[in-house]
């Protein structure tokens, strides 16, 4: 299972994640550009496109976390049923 996490990390998530800040290097760099261009216009493309990388980014963080949080909630409830096992068998009067 390990091992499973670690190849979707190393083959997806890294590699997504160096895309997404590379975008984002880029757009900031236009965006200061474009303000050392024009600083009056603050309505353009590149606001409106770092502004929804930043809401996108965000709410995979928050998604990422929900997700997590589940995963652990079922993990422990995991736990607790095995514990609940092992000590109905050892309280048993067989």
């Amino acid at each position: 299972m390990l091992e499973l996490i670690a190849q979707i990390y190393v083959n997806f998530l890294e590699p997504a994640g160096q895309v997404v800040l590379w975008l984002l290097g880029i757009l900031i760099l236009l965006s200061i550009f474009n303000f050392m261009r024009d600083p009056k216009a603050k309505q353009n493309m590149v606001n409106s496109l770092l502004a929804l990388l930043f809401k996108g980014f965000k709410a995979a963080l928050v998604g990422s976390g929900l997700v997590l949080q589940k995963c652990l909630s079922v993990l422990l409830v995991a736990i607790k049923v095995i514990f609940a096992a092992i000590r109905d068998f050892f309280g048993s009067k067989i």
